[in-house]
């Protein structure tokens, strides 16, 4: 057992686990089951052309935000489209239970500068730089989400 806490009143007790043969960290938490998958993405592959560059000290350039959201996101989907349903799959995992992907981004070391949204968030939810369209003729107005283009091969997410 082990003594937490959320916020400054709330206190509780839960029971930790690890499984060898699942996710990294099992929690069961009053009556609820929450398995926790931790995963630090890498900077990628050298033949990668989304690959983060390294930092190098004393040499100033742009973070490469958008290259990193792409590595998270690719550790997120590796996870959930491979990881998850094979858990559940073999009934190690129930489809009522919640499944934590944590990501922790001390592989790349250009993540350390984060931006004033969380990368992971633009990850996973629809945040980031708004672009405009103006049909000429109608004068319709028409925001939308620029997407990150990706170098290699594209996918859905």
């Amino acid at each position: 057992m082990k003594f937490s806490s959320l916020g400054k009143a709330r206190f509780f007790l839960i029971s930790l686990s690890h499984v060898h043969t699942g996710p990294d960290i099992f929690v069961e938490h009053e009556n609820r089951r929450i398995w926790i998958e931790a995963v630090a993405p890498t900077s990628g592959a050298d033949t990668n052309p989304d690959r983060v560059p390294d930092m190098k000290l004393g040499v100033a350039r742009e973070v490469p935000d958008d290259e990193i959201v792409l590595r998270y996101r690719a550790a997120i989907r590796e996870n959930y489209d491979n990881k998850y349903h094979n858990y559940v799959e073999n009934g190690l995992i129930m489809p009522t239970d919640a499944y934590v992907i944590a990501i922790n981004s001390c592989k790349i070391s250009a993540a350390i500068m984060e931006t004033d949204t969380p990368r992971v968030l633009k990850a996973v939810f629809p945040i980031g730089n708004l672009g405009v369209t103006i049909d000429r003729k109608t004068g319709v107005i028409i925001a939308y989400l620029v997407t990150i283009a990706q170098k290699s091969e594209p996918f859905l997410f």
